[in-house]
């Protein structure tokens, strides 16, 4: 689009200080019947400031048409440009047609830091575009559901946490799902922040042996949370017109989905903007299951160790919560040797049998090594990790694992105490399995103290 001979209709200036972070500022423009395209400049200064070091200043947008979400833009860098038109749209929105009507361009100041003000301008351009004249027809933003990949069940490996350049991630959709596949993968859940036009990304049409999991995550404020099996737009904003984090994990199993909440004791403000859950009344409340592992082992800024304990404090207070990890891909090193996926007992490889594996607790968090939990019950059935069994019908518990490095540890803990420990590279157990426990799992631990798999 030729920007020089379309000047803005619309141009929004402010100056935002330290009071305005975290909060939703709503620009409304009108646009005219037989617009087909819009294009969206947004700039903001300063980016960083020291304070005491060097972080970063970070504003970012939503926009919705006349009819609902259109597209969001969650990354760093003071120039944001958005382009839409009938076919194709700038990644984080959404391309088709243009209704006319209120739109509302929402800046949404994740961190304004003190001192030097932020100040930011808007330019909104549209009108009809000569250069969409013979443009095919508008790509569908309607999910269809993929038959499975796989009809036998089994052990299935995925990531169930990663961004592209739909958000603040380096790699197209296609150049994530290649990097997936040479990392061996199953399925790939594709969670960009606050958006979901990841999920109608064209190269998806040719995928057929990568199993997609449609989600988003739900960048707050005050904590983020993934949302898998969604494929429609979740209102993250709370505090918005009163709206809750209860509310949007409500619309998430609503629409099917779990709700998986990401790196729980996560270096907070001003560091990683809203990156620390801090939302007491869901702790764990109505989440579905919880990243135990949020990147590498001692990734700075995860804080996985404080996660994996109160994960087990929730356990010992009596809450059944599922532990996952996730990569929380961003780039090609995200997926280097030792990153963490989750290996998923299911039924079938398919969108649904993989989450309802992960709602079971059949899920093993592994950065490469395997640690089976199996027992046989007295009624000669079997149980998986996750399931909940009584101890009194416990015959006899299995423990099994392959790919321990050298000075790696296998633990097997009961209601938070290690009652058992046993190393080698491959090996098998049977440990006991008092009558009164509560909980128990397994455990394999590096010499370097690093978490290789939890099951």
């Amino acid at each position: 689009m030729d920007t020089a001979n379309h000047p803005p209709r619309y141009v929004f200036e402010d100056l935002l200080t330290v009071r305005d972070t975290k909060r939703y500022f709503l620009l409304p423009f009108d646009v005219p019947p037989g617009t087909s395209w819009l294009r969206l400049d947004f700039y903001y200064e300063p980016e960083r400031v020291p304070h005491p070091k060097e972080v970063a200043n970070l504003v970012c947008l939503s926009l919705f048409d006349s009819q609902g979400f259109r597209g969001a833009r969650h990354s760093f860098g003071t120039h944001k440009v958005v382009e839409i038109g009938p076919s194709a749209a700038t990644p984080g929105f959404l391309p088709g047609p243009l209704p006319a009507g209120r739109w509302v361009l929402e800046v949404d100041t994740f961190m304004v830091l003190p001192g030097t003000p932020v100040s930011y301008r808007a330019e909104v351009r549209f009108g009809p575009d000569p250069e969409q004249a013979g443009a095919g027809p508008a790509p569908s933003t309607v999910w269809r559901p993929r038959p499975p990949l796989r009809r036998e069940p089994g052990w299935y490996r995925g990531d169930l946490h990663t961004h592209t350049i739909h958000s603040d991630g380096d790699e197209t959709v296609a150049g994530l799902l290649d990097l997936a596949r040479r990392r061996g993968l199953h399925f790939v859940a594709l969670t960009d922040h606050n958006t979901t036009s990841q999920l109608f990304d064209p190269c998806l049409d040719g995928n057929r042996d990568l199993l997609i999991i449609p989600g988003m995550e739900l960048t707050t404020h005050y904590g983020h949370a993934v949302s898998l099996g969604t494929t429609s737009w979740i209102d993250w904003r709370t505090g918005h017109e009163g709206r809750t984090i209860a509310q949007a994990i409500e619309d998430i199993h609503a629409a099917g989905g779990l709700c998986i909440l990401a790196h729980l004791a996560a270096l907070g403000d001003p560091v990683c903007t809203g990156c620390a859950w801090l939302f007491t009344d869901q702790m764990p409340g109505q989440v579905d299951a919880m990243e135990i592992c949020n990147g590498m082992w001692f990734q700075v800024g995860s804080n996985n160790p404080v996660s994996l304990h109160i994960w087990k404090e929730w356990l010992q207070a009596g809450h059944r919560l599922p532990a996952v990890a996730g990569t929380d891909f961003h780039a090609a090193h995200d997926y280097r040797e030792g990153a963490p996926a989750n290996v998923v007992y299911a039924r079938e490889l398919s969108e649904a049998a993989i989450l309802e594996g992960v709602a079971r607790g059949h899920v093993m968090v592994s950065t490469g090594p395997e640690l089976y939990l199996e027992a046989s019950l007295a009624d000669g059935g079997r149980a998986l990790m996750g399931d909940r069994v009584d101890p009194a019908s416990v015959r006899a518990v299995e423990v099994r694992w392959r790919g321990a490095p050298a000075g790696a540890k296998v633990l097997w803990l009961v209601d938070g105490e290690t009652c058992a420990a046993w190393e080698g590279e491959h090996g098998e157990a049977a440990p006991t399995l008092p009558p009164g426990a509560r909980w128990a799992l397994a455990e394999m631990w590096g010499a370097d103290g690093a978490l290789l798999a939890l099951t």
